[in-house]
C-alpha cells in the first residue's frame, strides 16, 4: 500500500475502533476519553500498529486547533465572566506554579538541568478536564463548576503551550534566565493574540456577509486552522491565536453562530470525532513498558501536580466570598485538574530530540496518561458522592441563589 492508503486505512480503523468501544462501554461508568486512552495504550503494544503515520507535530496541527476553537466557540460567555477571576488565576499563577513545582521535582528525581526540568513542567501545565466535564454535563454538578473547568482548560492550553514554546526557544539558544523566558513568553503570547484578533476581524466581516450555514462552517474552519497556521509560521502561539478567535467570535457573532443549529451541530460533531481519534492516537504512541521503567519519577510528578492543584484551589476559592464554591465541590475542582492528550502530544514532540534527555518524554507521557486514567476514571464516583444536581431554578442565573455557594 502507498503511504496515503495506509493513512486512510488507519483513520478508518481508528474510527471503527472508537465506534465499537463506544457501543461496548456505554454502560460502564468510566468517561469515554479514558476508555480511548487505555485502548490506545493496548494498541500501541501491538508491533504492527501504524502510529508512525501520524507524528506528534502532525497530531498537534491536525487536532488541537479544531478542539480549541470548538471549546472557545461554545463556552457560555456570560457564565465565563462570572468565574473569570478563578479562570484567570488558574491560567496564569496556576500554570506558572505547576511549571515551577514540576521542574523542582523533575530535577530532584531525574537529575536533569533546569532548562529541561522547566520544559517538562511546561508540558504538564495545560489541564484537560474533558473526562470530568463529560460527567458534569451529565447533570452531576452545578453548571457554574462546569464552566469554570472548561474555561480554565481553554486558557491553560494557550498559556501552557506558550510557556512550552518560550522554554524551547531558550533551549535552542543554549541558555536560560527568568528575563529571557519572560520576554519569549510575552512575545509569543501577545503575538498570538494579535494574530487571533486580526483573523477574528477578517472572519467576522465574512460571516456578516452570509447567512448560509454551510458557508459559515467553512469560514469558521478557515478561522480556526488559519489563525493557528499564520501564528505558527510567524513564530508565535497558534493556540493563543485560535483561542482568541474563538472567544471573539463567540462574543461578537454570538447570534450568527451559536444560534445556528447547523453550526452548533457541525462543531459538536467535529469535536467528538477529533477527541475520539486524538485519544486513540496519543495513547497508541505511548510505550507502557518505558513508562513502567520510570514509574517512580512518574508518580512523584503526578503527586506534585495534585499538591500544587490543591494549593491553588483552596485560596482561590476562599477569595470569592460572594460566590464561593462550596467546600464539598472544591475537591472536584482539585480532581478535575487532570492532564490529557495535549500534554502527551507535547511530550511526544520532544521524544526524538537528541539534545533533550529522553526520560523527559517518557515521564511526561506517563504522568499525563496516569493522571487521565486515575482522575478521569474515578470522577463519576466522586461526583455522585458529592450529591445530586441542584434544582433547575437554583442555577445561579439572573440573580437566583448560586447552587455552589458555601453553606
Amino acid at each position: 500500500m502507498t503511504p496515503s492508503q495506509r493513512a486512510i486505512g488507519l483513520l478508518v480503523f481508528l474510527s471503527i475502533t472508537a465506534v465499537l468501544l463506544r457501543l461496548a462501554t456505554r454502560r460502564i461508568p468510566v468517561p469515554f476519553p479514558v476508555v480511548l486512552a487505555v485502548a490506545g495504550l493496548v494498541g500501541g503494544a501491538v508491533p504492527t500498529f501504524p502510529v508512525t503515520l501520524f507524528p506528534p507535530e502532525a497530531i498537534l496541527v491536525s487536532f488541537i486547533p479544531g478542539l480549541v476553537f470548538e471549546g472557545a466557540l461554545n463556552i457560555d460567555i456570560d457564565r465565563l465572566k462570572r468565574v473569570a477571576p478563578e479562570v484567570a488565576a488558574f491560567a496564569t499563577v496556576g500554570v506558572l506554579a505547576t511549571v515551577a513545582a514540576v521542574a523542582v521535582t523533575t530535577r530532584a528525581v531525574l537529575g536533569v538541568d533546569w532548562i529541561e526540568a522547566l520544559l517538562l513542567g511546561a508540558i504538564l501545565a495545560p489541564t484537560d478536564p474533558v473526562a470530568i466535564v463529560a460527567v458534569l454535563r451529565g447533570g452531576s454538578a452545578p453548571r457554574r463548576l462546569t464552566t469554570m473547568l472548561e474555561g480554565e482548560s481553554l486558557f491553560n492550553d494557550g498559556t501552557g503551550i506558550a510557556v512550552f514554546a518560550a522554554v524551547m526557544v531558550a533551549l535552542s539558544a543554549g541558555s536560560i534566565s527568568a528575563s529571557t523566558v519572560a520576554m519569549n513568553l510575552a512575545t509569543i503570547t501577545v503575538g498570538g493574540i494579535l494574530v487571533g484578533g486580526a483573523c477574528a476581524a477578517a472572519g467576522s466581516l465574512l460571516l456578516r456577509a452570509t447567512d448560509d450555514p454551510a458557508t459559515e462552517v467553512l469560514i469558521s474552519l478557515a478561522m480556526a486552522y488559519g489563525s493557528y497556521f499564520i501564528a505558527d509560521v510567524l513564530g508565535v502561539s497558534g493556540v493563543v491565536a485560535t483561542v482568541t478567535v474563538g472567544v471573539a467570535v463567540a462574543t461578537v457573532e454570538r447570534r450568527t453562530m451559536i444560534h445556528s443549529p447547523q453550526m452548533r451541530d457541525t462543531w459538536a460533531l467535529q469535536a467528538y470525532i477529533l477527541n475520539a481519534l486524538l485519544f486513540l492516537l496519543v495513547g497508541s504512541q505511548v510505550s507502557a513498558r518505558a513508562i513502567a521503567g520510570q514509574l517512580g519519577p512518574v508518580l512523584a510528578v503526578v503527586l506534585t501536580m495534585l499538591i500544587v492543584r490543591a494549593a491553588m484551589v483552596v485560596p482561590v476559592m476562599a477569595a470569592r466570598r460572594r460566590h464561593r464554591i462550596a467546600l464539598r465541590w472544591q475537591s472536584l475542582v482539585v480532581w478535575g485538574g487532570m492532564r490529557g492528550a495535549l500534554s502527551v502530544a507535547l511530550a511526544l514532540s520532544i521524544s526524538e530530540r537528541t539534545d533533550i534527555d529522553p526520560r523527559l518524554a517518557t515521564v511526561g507521557c506517563g504522568a499525563a496518561i496516569l493522571s487521565l486514567i486515575l482522575q478521569g476514571s474515578t470522577a463519576p464516583a466522586l461526583a455522585r458522592r458529592l450529591g445530586p444536581q441542584p434544582p433547575p431554578h437554583d442555577s445561579g442565573e439572573h440573580g437566583a441563589p448560586d447552587p455552589v455557594t458555601a453553606g
